[in-house]
């Protein structure tokens, strides 16, 4: 997977998250392991803001034909730093 843009969101079909990114499944990350993305998302997902922050929590697209196979989102973790205008 091309490299994103940290905090970029899209959509992944896989089982696994690519090397960089993550599921957008609300789970907590530890800000010193993660300062960029820390300074992008800060608190808004939930977390303490002294040493944890959390991934935003989305639902699963189901298949339109029925399948079971979930569409995922994830969100970038490493990447290009988005800069601001």
């Amino acid at each position: 997977m091309e490299d994103g843009t940290i905090g970029e969101i899209r959509l992944f079909s896989g089982t696994y998250a690519p090397m960089n990114w993550e599921f957008c499944d609300g789970q907590s990350l530890r800000i010193d392991q993660n300062p960029a993305l820390y300074s992008i998302l800060s608190t808004q997902y939930g977390g303490d803001g002294q040493v944890t922050f959390q991934l935003p929590k989305l639902a699963p697209l189901k298949e339109s034909d029925g399948g079971t196979t979930p569409i995922r989102y994830i969100i970038c973790l490493n990447g290009y730093y988005p800069m601001r205008p």
